[in-house]
């Protein structure tokens, strides 16, 4: 039974009765004890007189064997005897081995019982020994003192019946100390449980159960306490509710947001981290709670800005952003830092905010308008550099200006073409290209296509491999659309295959869609090049000597899409690429 605080007035209760059994024990076992030694000396007295008269008798006798007669005595009273002379000599024992004991005239037993008195005492045989009680009495005779009589017997000896009555009270008082500590406690039970069931209730409570009430007992000393306790619990409940909603609302604005949200304690650990910034620092929440930013950021720029939000800025002023490379693949993220102010302990909240594709999209922007004054500058430089060679004096030989012209037309030709591309990538971006989506046989427009190019991959004595399975399904697209898309594919595949090599086409389907593969046998892209190979004027040629605008893969990519398929490439740098594109079966 657990005893709490309020109990000390049946503590004190208990206390005081344990004292006044405990000094009753002590002078109940007094007595007794002194009333057992008295007992026990009388006894000895008695025994001792009966041994003396005994002894008396052998004297009186003829071939008296003493040691006999000890042992007879010893045997009756359950001591050890032993018949001194009065000088002191011992002329028999019950202990055959007390035969040789010394001289016992200086005991003082002895001495008083040689002067002719019966005596009880006790003391130590030896200085470290165990004391032992003494009963001597002269043995009378005609001539007088004969001989002494000596009973010895241990103290345990004595305290044996002693300690069976001792051990009794000791029972009974503790058998009625453990009544009046039951009783007391079950008064104490009775008397408080009105209070142990309201500290039952505030416990529930600070453990967060607030729906805990207590009882409230009409007539009870702690009916008002317990009204009292069930309106602060309403109060408490309705309050958290209040909170926890605020709260979960917090949680879910800050799980949602698109920005990594970072809070940091002030001993330097991770309190809370959302989801945003779980994917971009490539971590779990679960492992990173409770431990240090410099172990959970692993970059020594972020944990800078970490160090900088403890420092508070001037009012008003905007923390230092600074922007920071990191990951696999690398990923470019803003990041700040600033405090959030706290009466208990101050905490840093960190924003990490993904700016790769806006890096991504500013790259592809400068890249498109560097690609496209470099594919329009060429020919227009060309043909600027023809019309004034042409008024320089060319024009009058009509061979030469015959030959100009032809160059010039080429020239023109390539302009409308890149034009062409830029009007067709502008309306495939928009959406604008009109299909015309039938049930078809892609195995057809792959044997077609294949033929096709067939003369140009022979200048290079390139073999163009077809695997097309007999039983395709048919699938839902534009023919022309996807031939186009095709002969770009193949083209690129023949371009990029060395000499002699091998560029493969081949289709599967599955439950839902027809996939088509068209792999070379080449060097394969650069790592770099495999994300940005379908952007707009992109070539893997940095120099942009190769023939082609780069907007092939970009027109490819949205042709597929409008049909609603999906386009992709898998790259073995050092062995080819495959470039794969799916579209819908037909239903």
């Amino acid at each position: 039974m657990h005893l709490r605080k309020s109990n000390w007035l049946v503590f004190g209760f208990i206390a005081f009765i344990t004292a006044i059994f405990l000094l009753l024990g002590i002078a109940v076992t007094a007595y007794l004890r002194q009333q057992h030694e008295q007992q026990a000396t009388a006894q000895l007295r008695r025994q001792v007189t009966l041994a003396s008269n005994f002894v008396a008798q052998t004297l009186s006798g003829s071939h008296a064997d003493l040691t006999t007669v000890a042992q007879q005595i010893s045997t009756s009273t359950g001591t050890g005897v032993t018949i001194i002379a009065p000088d002191g000599s011992v002329l028999g024992a019950s202990d055959a081995q007390s035969s040789g004991l010394a001289n016992q005239a200086e005991n003082p037993e002895v001495a008083s019982a040689v002067s002719g008195n019966t005596v009880v005492l006790e003391r130590t045989v030896t200085a470290s020994g165990p004391r032992t009680w003494f009963a001597a009495a002269p043995v009378r005779t005609e001539s007088g003192v004969g001989a002494v009589v000596r009973l010895a017997e241990t103290s345990e000896q004595i305290d044996s019946g002693y300690a069976a009555q001792r051990n009794a009270i000791a029972l009974m008082l503790l058998v009625a100390e453990i009544g009046v500590l039951v009783s007391a406690m079950m008064f104490a039970r009775l008397a408080t449980r009105p209070l142990d069931k309201i500290v039952a209730m505030t416990r529930r409570v600070s453990h967060g159960d607030l729906s805990a009430r207590a009882p409230v007992e009409q007539g009870s000393e702690f009916t008002e306490v317990a009204v009292a306790f069930n309106e602060m619990a309403d109060e408490l409940e309705s309050t958290f509710e209040a909170i926890d909603v605020e709260r979960k609302r917090l949680e879910s604005v800050v799980e949602h947001l698109a920005d990594g949200i970072v809070i940091v304690d002030a001993e330097d650990r991770v309190v809370l981290m959302n989801v945003a910034a779980e994917k971009l620092l490539g971590l779990r929440r679960a492992r990173s709670i409770s431990r240090t930013y410099a172990e959970v950021l692993r970059d020594y720029e972020l944990a800078a800005v970490v160090r900088e939000g403890h420092s508070v800025p001037e009012a008003g002023a905007a923390p230092r952003t600074t922007i920071v490379e990191m990951g696999m693949p690398r990923r470019w993220v803003q990041a700040f830092s600033y405090p959030i102010p706290s009466e208990v302990a101050p905490l840093i909240l960190v924003v990490l905010r993904d700016v790769t594709e806006f890096r991504r999209t500013e790259a592809v922007r400068r890249d498109f308008v560097a690609n496209v004054s470099h594919d329009l500058r060429t020919p227009i430089a060309s043909l600027k550099a023809l019309v004034e060679t042409l008024l320089d004096g060319a024009l009058e030989d009509p061979s030469v200006a015959r030959e100009f012209l032809s160059r010039m037309e080429i020239e023109v030709d390539d302009l409308v073409r890149l034009v062409e591309e830029l009007l067709q990538l502008s309306r495939a971006e928009a959406g604008q290209i009109e299909l015309r989506i039938v049930a078809s046989n892609v195995g057809e427009v792959i044997r077609r296509v294949a033929e096709r190019l067939r003369a140009q991959a022979s200048l290079k004595e390139i073999e163009i491999r077809v695997d097309v399975p007999m039983d395709l399904p048919l699938a839902e697209f534009d023919p022309e659309r996807v031939e186009q898309v095709l002969v770009n594919l193949v083209h690129n595949a023949i371009k990029f295959t060395p000499w002699r090599g091998v560029t493969a086409i081949t289709a599967t389907s599955s439950e839902r869609e027809i996939v088509v593969a068209v792999a070379d046998s080449g060097q394969g892209l650069d790592p770099r090049d495999v994300e940005r190979v379908f952007e707009r004027f992109y070539k893997a040629d940095r120099s942009r000597a190769a023939a082609g605008s780069g907007l092939g893969l970009a027109i490819a990519k949205h042709m597929i899409q409008l049909h609603g398929g999906r386009i992709w490439v898998e790259n073995d740098f050092g062995r080819g690429a495959t470039f794969k594109f799916s579209l819908p079966r037909a239903q």
